[in-house]
């Protein structure tokens, strides 16, 4: 590439990721704005919310966030969730549901602490491969190879959360996308099936749910739904923004993404049901 094309070709990107940056900038505002002024909804409500990771100097913001929303509601367990969508008990109330996608070693040494100290069951999603392995193997099935990648918990970790009382969940085998079209009906059941067989056998007790990867509805089809159905899960969660109820299908349950370190008006406008799929 010539001196002119590289030079174009700096340029452009630095355009785009000026534009990026004005493009967040303008969305924390409005966050900043609308989550400060959103009102709380009159009747009851289930919202559930989910994150990735709390790292070491995201802890005590996310204390602090867990402390916000006991101030607007209550957290329930997953079993209850459930309940209430199959209509087996009444929402009561205001209330969150709780997870975490991709089974980091901060979930454990940072997360659980604030959980336990609040009396706060969540559910934690894990790639069942993933757990335990070395960094070597994470960087070959995970991230880009420029990436340092965050340890993911060890076996001893997550059965220490489940004995806990929270809930362990597939997050398939090594966090791939649900689609038919990209994956032999094979590779498809072993990511759905085979994570759910791996985590029952190293745990010893069932694995009831599932939380597919990237969340979307772009992100899995009706084969992978057919194949999450027949391995036996009670239920499955989307990353699609929505309320929680009686009609929601038990397979593709909303929740609202947030961050340990957001601040709290960004998460108060999500976590009042903000932001949600029409």
């Amino acid at each position: 590439m010539n001196s002119v094309a590289t030079n174009w070709a700096r340029s452009s990107e630095d355009v785009g990721a000026s534009a990026s940056s004005i493009r967040a900038s303008l969305r924390g505002a409005y966050l900043s704005i609308a989550g400060t002024l959103a009102r709380e909804p009159k009747g009851d409500f289930l919202h559930c919310l989910y994150l990735h990771g709390v790292y070491d100097d995201q802890v005590e913001n996310f204390a602090s966030l867990l402390d916000a929303l006991l101030d607007i509601g209550s957290f329930i367990e997953t079993r209850e969730v459930f309940d209430i969508i199959e209509d087996r008990a009444k929402l009561k109330g205001r209330s969150f549901h709780l997870s975490f996608d991709d089974g980091f070693d901060n979930n454990h040494r940072n997360a659980f602490p604030s959980l336990s100290e609040r009396g706060i069951h969540a559910a934690f999603f894990v790639p069942s491969t993933l757990v335990g392995a070395s960094d070597a193997f994470v960087l070959d099935h995970w991230w880009a190879p420029e990436q340092s990648p965050t340890r993911f918990m060890t076996w001893s970790q997550v059965r220490e959360l489940s004995e806990a009382g929270h809930e362990i969940g597939s997050h398939t085998r090594t966090h791939k996308r649900l689609r038919s079209d990209e994956h032999r009906t094979d590779e498809l059941r072993n990511q759905i099936r085979g994570s759910k067989q791996e985590i029952e056998d190293r745990l010893g007790s069932a694995c009831r749910y599932i939380a597919w990867p990237f969340g979307t509805a772009q992100d899995i089809d009706d084969a992978a739904h057919g194949e999450i159905v027949a391995a036996g899960y009670d239920g499955g969660f989307s990353a699609i923004r929505g309320a929680a109820s009686p009609e929601t299908s038990r397979y593709s349950v909303p929740r609202h993404h947030f961050e340990a370190d957001w601040s709290w008006p960004h998460v108060r406008y999500f976590a009042l049901g903000n932001g949600a799929s029409s």
